[in-house]
């Protein structure tokens, strides 16, 4: 019984981190959803960010638009990326911090603009 629960629960620690992978994948998303559509490099695309990586820690988050300097003229395009995130201990069978695949996404550009502040996607969460 002792190999069954241990299988078990180490089936239920993969699972977790597979969500935790999932919500790096969803915070990317939400990330450049919210970068091309409101001001360069507005705070609020971070903070929109954060209830996606509850159970992740560490790493960094690179909002990067193209061309590099661009303006809300003559930008392409944002992408987001997740890197050096970590699961900190998964569970019960497997005891040690897990990493995370980085997560990047890429859209096009959109607005670039919080359309004076009356976006509601650019306002904090």
């Amino acid at each position: 019984i002792f190999i069954f629960l241990t299988v078990v629960f180490a089936m239920i620690d993969f699972a977790r981190w597979l969500f935790a992978m999932n919500s790096a994948d969803e915070a990317a998303r939400e990330g450049a959803r919210v970068a091309v559509v409101c001001d360069i490099g507005d705070t609020d695309i971070t903070a929109r960010m954060a209830p996606f990586l509850l159970f992740a820690t560490g790493g960094t988050t690179t909002i990067a638009y193209t061309p590099t300097g661009c303006t809300r003229a003559t930008c392409q395009g944002v992408t987001v990326t997740l890197a050096g995130y970590t699961v900190p201990r998964i569970g019960w069978a497997i005891p040690v911090p897990m990493g995370l695949p980085a997560a990047t996404t890429y859209l096009s550009r959109e607005s670039l603009d919080s359309l004076s502040d009356t976006n509601p996607r650019c306002d904090p969460p």
